[in-house]
């Protein structure tokens, strides 16, 4: 099958030219993290607190999902196999192994769950059609095989309802949700053994053990938001603005700053990314509080 995926990604890159580089560069951020943080951010603190926690929790689910799964097929990326045929572009996002694709996955989490929220057809359209281009965009950049992004689009759809469903099921009271988190972070914690510099057959990359850690960080997080603060975002547009800028502030402040002071090792990244969600989700919401923001 890689032949004829092969032929499908040059048949695609035939068409490269300087601005087709830039536009699908610029697609394939919309499936980031820092834009996913972004928005994310916006909804949690100044639009819908729950919606907010569903879409984490979905997304968290699904990242694990992705990252798993490329512990376990390990697939090289098609500029990695074909070396002399594919041009490749913007591999610095290229982490990892390249099946499922991440990108392709995160969006089609992200953006349906958004959709199931606004049940709106012109979103549902909007929604298709960015995750159609974003997964596009991969095989474009050269970094993903055409059965990694349909597969990535196929698991994050799924996950999205998914996801949706166990939290609206299980997230009627604190303790029933504290469960939910907890239980699927328990699944997961196996592959905690696997790292790929183990030698296993199962090659957990350090992308695995970033959202974990996130995932860890965001659990106590919430719990405290719901038990102690419980914010309401029945405020002025004003405070909602003040209050979506500086969380932005601290998330991506948190995520770059200490990035700056903890050393290069992957149990220094592991506490980066756990403090980024607990003081952007935990300890932040305090503030909110305090200062009436």
């Amino acid at each position: 099958m890689s032949n004829f995926e092969l032929t499908i990604i040059k048949k695609i890159q035939s068409f490269s030219n300087p601005f087709f580089d830039a536009l699908f560069q610029l697609i394939t951020v919309l499936g980031e993290e820092a834009i996913i943080i972004t928005i994310l951010a916006f909804v949690y603190f100044t639009y819908d607190k729950r919606l907010g926690e569903k879409i984490a929790f979905s997304l968290f689910g699904s990242i694990l999902i992705n990252n798993t799964l490329k512990g376990i097929f390990v697939h090289k990326r098609p500029f990695e196999m074909y070396p002399d045929e594919v041009r490749a572009i913007r591999t610095k996002t290229a982490t990892g192994s390249s099946f499922p694709s991440g990108h392709t996955q995160n969006a089609a989490t992200f953006y349906t769950t958004l959709a199931l929220r606004v049940q709106r057809k012109w979103f549902w359209i909007l929604v298709n059609v960015l995750i159609f281009l974003i997964a596009i965009s991969r095989l474009y950049l050269g970094v993903h095989f055409p059965k990694d992004v349909l597969v990535g689009t196929i698991l994050g759809i799924l996950w999205a309802w998914t996801g949706w469903y166990l939290y609206d099921r299980y997230s009627n009271t604190l303790k029933s949700k504290m469960l939910l988190f907890i239980i699927q972070l328990l699944i997961f914690t196996p592959f905690l053994f696997f790292h790929e510099n183990l030698g296993l057959p199962i090659k957990i990359s350090n992308d695995f053990y970033k959202i974990y850690s996130l995932y860890l960080g965001f659990i106590p997080a919430i719990y405290l938001e719901n038990k102690y603060v419980n914010f309401s975002i029945n405020v002025s547009i004003k405070k909602k603005t003040i209050r979506f800028l500086l969380s932005i502030v601290v998330l991506l402040g948190c995520m770059m700053g200490l990035k700056l002071i903890f050393p290069n090792k992957l149990i220094y990244t592991c506490l980066r990314y756990f403090l980024i969600s607990f003081l952007g989700l935990g300890l932040f919401p305090f503030v909110i509080k305090k200062f009436n923001i």
